[in-house]
């Protein structure tokens, strides 16, 4: 979290905030509103450049959608388009206009490789992915996605079913790019996958 009313002056006395800024993987930017849009403009200069890895949200009065913090429900979301064999639903309004989130599901497997290469290229206003990947006879696994952090788990949840929440302000072209990853992996695309799993 970071004050942009105050944080000239608390970078200037704290000059070990550049090394917390650095390591993170999201950066709250609270209090825009209280700022002129010049003095706004450096500041976000100087957040991006220091913590250039980190996905970088703005905010009045602390409002910020608890999605991309913790894990969203599902169940949460409203309205629903059949795609292929693949469902998606559009959310309701959050705090913040400029959020949209996205729910894939799918029965189908997703190929790993195709997977993994969509997560390295997905636009920078995607902020997180949480959910359940299912790769069909290799089993699930548990992603998790924030800004430059990305992590698969063992998933016992034995759903065999993808399971996918997206939040992010920019989800333009996102349903047609999951859908491509639809498809069964052999082993040794798994790696793709291995190479980003917890034991």
């Amino acid at each position: 979290m970071v004050d942009a009313v105050e944080f000239t002056a608390t970078r200037a006395r704290h000059p070990e905030l550049d090394k917390h800024l650095g390591v993170a993987d999201l950066v709250v930017l609270n209090k825009v509103d209280r700022v002129e849009a010049a003095e706004l403009d450096e500041v976000l200069a100087v957040v991006t450049k220091v913590a250039d890895s980190a996905a970088i949200v703005t905010t009045e009065h602390g409002r910020l959608h608890p999605g991309l913090l913790c894990s969203t429900g599902a169940s949460a979301e409203a309205g629903s388009a059949v795609l292929r064999r693949h469902r998606w639903r559009r959310p309701q309004p959050h705090v913040h206009a400029a959020y949209q989130s996205i729910v894939f599901e799918s029965d189908e497997p997703m190929h790993p490789e195709w997977l993994k290469a969509f997560l390295d290229s997905r636009p920078k206003g995607v902020f997180r992915i949480k959910g359940y990947v299912h790769f069909g006879w290799h089993g699930d696994r548990e992603l998790q996605v924030v800004g430059g952090f990305l992590r698969f788990r063992p998933s016992r949840s034995g759903g065999r079913r993808t399971s996918l929440v997206m939040i992010g302000l920019d989800m333009s072209g996102l349903e047609e790019q999951l859908v491509g990853c639809v498809g069964e992996g052999d082993e040794r695309a798994m790696f793709a996958v291995h190479r980003h799993t917890e034991s």
